[in-house]
């Protein structure tokens, strides 16, 4: 692929994960969903140009959303989690071992999830938050199933995209 068709194929990825989080501010309760599905996007540009091009446009996309996106929340989530995970789990499943791989994704979800709580908590100054541990735990086991539906969702379009989408878009657009 030419280095035209690399830069054009990265515009055409950040731009639409921009307007998806644009997105966020007219569909508030999409605040999860469409932040993950901007990082999703991300998936082609690590499969088609490598993780340094899907870098780039995950940064491109981070800063650009920070002032873009109406939901800062939103944009949060993208930064912290949702939009580098696809990059990074092209990483992760180059681990040998599926207990390996797993653990360190928990682990991952793990140590995002206690410091966004702490960045809540102590940064923010939002001491009324709820403090019951049996709430907290919920809520942890919570956050790390949905980390691992996310996981394994985006595991499936991976597989949907290399065999349905994959020869008849590429071949079309980048003839």
């Amino acid at each position: 692929m030419k280095l035209s068709q690399k830069v054009a194929l990265g515009g055409m990825v950040t731009a639409l994960s921009i307007v998806l989080m644009f997105f966020t501010g007219i569909f508030p309760f999409a605040m999860f969903a469409l932040p993950g599905i901007a990082g999703v996007l991300l998936v082609l540009i690590v499969m088609e140009l490598g993780r340094k091009y899907a870098l780039v446009v995950y940064i491109g996309v981070s800063i650009l959303s920070i002032f873009i996106s109406p939901d800062r929340e939103a944009a949060l989530f993208y930064i912290i989690l949702l939009g580098y995970y696809p990059i990074l789990k092209s990483v992760l499943e180059q681990i040998p071992s599926r207990i390996v791989e797993y653990l360190c994704k928990l682990l991952l979800i793990s140590i995002v999830t206690v410091a966004g709580y702490l960045a809540v908590v102590y940064l923010f100054g939002m001491e009324d938050i709820e403090t019951n541990p049996w709430l907290l735990a919920g809520g942890f086991v919570f956050v790390i199933i949905t980390f691992f539906i996310y996981d394994l969702a985006i595991t499936q379009l991976v597989q949907l995209y290399q065999e349905k989408f994959r020869k008849q878009i590429f071949k079309r657009i980048f003839k």
